[in-house]
């Protein structure tokens, strides 16, 4: 009878961090890096048909969708002043 070996030599490693997707719905905002947050606003309010922003059940849904455009454009941002996207938009 012998030893088992340790499981964790058999495992592959997973990253702790999958990499983040984003968000689609930004895409259909038609914004650029380099505008400001206020205009990504206006562009999230556009999105929604006007009655849906004057259902009033739907107020916390719209405040979280704004929230995740917002976050969402900061993404995009970093990743513009980090390179990744401006080299992109040079090979267009």
């Amino acid at each position: 009878m012998g030893r088992t070996q340790r499981i964790e030599r058999e495992l592959d490693l997973v990253p702790a961090i999958p990499a983040r997707q984003p968000d689609a719905s930004y895409a259909f905002l038609g914004v650029t890096p380099e505008v400001e947050d206020l205009a990504v606003l206006r562009a999230a309010v556009r999105f929604f048909h006007p009655e849906i922003r004057r259902e009033r059940g739907f107020r916390f849904a719209r405040k979280r969708f704004y929230r995740q455009m917002l976050q969402e454009h900061a993404a995009v941002r970093r990743r513009f002043a980090g390179g990744e996207l401006a080299s992109s938009v040079a090979a267009e």
